[in-house]
């Protein structure tokens, strides 16, 4: 039954054909958001087959490296819809503003109410905040600051 599992494509398939589904099941439901519906799904086909995430994520590691060129590709229709974003630039910054206090608050709310400690609240709070990229540069101009060998 398990055979299909060790195949390098088991991952991009159940990727795909998640997302397949799961658009499916937008066109009927419309509230349900097809990046949801099918992050749930192969969730729960992880769980089933007991299927490593560390696996399944190197088996989509492909479709990860691809979507660094898709975010910079949507620089085009940014750029070509300036103006329209200058107009709309307080609705823009009230939501994207309304966005990131909720997903504070409900990472922390998720921490309080799974009964997490102290420590645990206080390090997913931030990172809700602060992109990976940024807390990286931001800690590599730290060391370079602090390095007493650097300055000489």
């Amino acid at each position: 039954m398990n055979a299909f599992l060790p195949d390098p494509l088991f991952g991009l398939t159940l990727t795909v054909g998640a997302y397949a589904i799961a658009r499916g099941i937008h066109t009927r439901v419309r509230w349900l958001h097809p990046i949801l519906s099918s992050s749930a799904i192969i969730l729960i086909v992880l769980a089933l087959l007991q299927f490593p995430v560390a696996d399944f994520q190197g088996e989509v590691s492909l479709l990860t490296t691809l979507l660094a060129p898709a975010t910079v590709a949507l620089g085009v229709p940014i750029y070509k819809h300036r103006g329209l974003i200058r107009k709309r630039m307080l609705s823009i910054f009230t939501s994207v503003l309304a966005g990131a206090v909720t997903g504070i608050f409900s990472a922390g709310a998720l921490v309080y109410l799974m009964r997490g400690s102290h420590e645990v609240l206080l390090s997913i709070l931030p990172s809700r905040s602060v992109r990976q990229s940024e807390s990286k540069s931001r800690v590599h101009w730290a060391e370079l600051r602090n390095c007493r060998s650097c300055s000489a």
